[in-house]
């Protein structure tokens, strides 16, 4: 499966890179290690269900589906994942 970016650049899935965004974000609001590493784990379960079958799902689907899971989990963190999405 592909991830189409806000350029309409394309590249392949990663639920490795998913994880680590989720996972920093989640560390940078302070979350203990062993809390943020489960809810990384979800959210990236959470996405991969929701791109099944899909050739192609759009970043921005993945990016709201993200904050709207972490916002259950933690207001800041859905903070922190959202301000790196602005500075990278």
């Amino acid at each position: 499966m592909y991830v189409v970016k806000r350029s309409n650049k394309k590249e392949k899935f990663s639920g490795a890179k998913l994880y680590k965004s989720v996972y920093n974000a989640c560390l940078s609001a302070e979350m203990e290690e062993k809390i943020a590493k489960k809810i990384s784990r979800d959210i990236m379960e959470n996405i991969q269900l929701l791109a099944k079958g899909r050739k192609e799902i759009k970043s921005d689907a993945i990016f709201n589906r993200v904050k709207k899971l972490l916002a259950k989990h933690n207001k800041e963190c859905t903070f922190m994942y959202d301000t790196y999405r602005d500075i990278s």
